[in-house]
């Protein structure tokens, strides 16, 4: 059985995390260290208010979309992950989890 060896990104729907996605996808197909890539969205189920491209259901297909054209399903996860401290610490908490050895972050704020 092969080692996986992910490397991910963590997105939350900004222009500045389809970038780190693109970067991100062009490192996974081009280095041959990484099999695995896995996509994290960190969400808080109290921000109803956010437009419909910030909300974690239209990311996850989106970035779904965007990877099932490219990859065989094996090779990618699109996951949601309920904030329970801040969107980065809980990001990073994550790709630790499964042993990710590179992460790219596209972050915007959006409070102003």
């Amino acid at each position: 059985q092969v080692e996986r060896r992910t490397v991910a990104v963590m997105v939350d729907g900004s222009a500045a995390a389809e970038g780190a996605f693109d970067l991100c996808l062009a490192i996974y197909k081009n280095c041959k260290e990484f099999n695995f890539i896995k996509v994290i969205h960190v969400y808080d189920s109290s921000k109803t208010y956010l437009h419909d491209k910030y909300k974690e259901a239209h990311i996850q297909q989106h970035f779904e979309h965007r990877l099932v054209s490219q990859l065989p399903s094996r090779c990618y996860s699109v996951d949601l992950v309920l904030k329970k401290t801040s969107s980065k610490r809980d990001g990073f908490a994550e790709a630790d989890a499964c042993g990710c050895e590179l992460v790219f972050m596209g972050y915007q704020g959006r409070k102003g």
